[in-house]
């Protein structure tokens, strides 16, 4: 068996001027979609060139999103994977 899951990785031209650790560098919004698997929700990891790493679960009824905090210089690029918890017999 092997669990379901997708993987995307996205570029950062972003930044901000600001020197202030409070504050994020950028976010990066994941958008859920409504959908029938049966589930209610799924589990989304990011990485970033630097080694930053986050999780959510994020419900999935309704369209959801997740908007995930980056700092400033993680690199130039975040891994986003998307697991459904789903298994499938290959």
């Amino acid at each position: 068996m092997a669990t379901n899951s997708n993987t995307n990785t996205s570029t950062n031209s972003n930044s901000n001027g600001s020197d202030s650790e409070a504050q994020p560098a950028y976010g990066l919004t994941v958008n859920v979609p409504s959908h029938p698997f049966g589930i209610s929700t799924v589990g989304i990891s990011i990485t970033t060139e630097n080694g930053h790493t986050d999780h959510a679960d994020v419900p999935t009824a309704g369209g959801s999103s997740h908007t995930f905090n980056i700092s400033k210089n993680q690199g130039k690029w975040v891994q986003v994977c998307v697991n459904s918890g789903q298994l499938t017999k290959v």
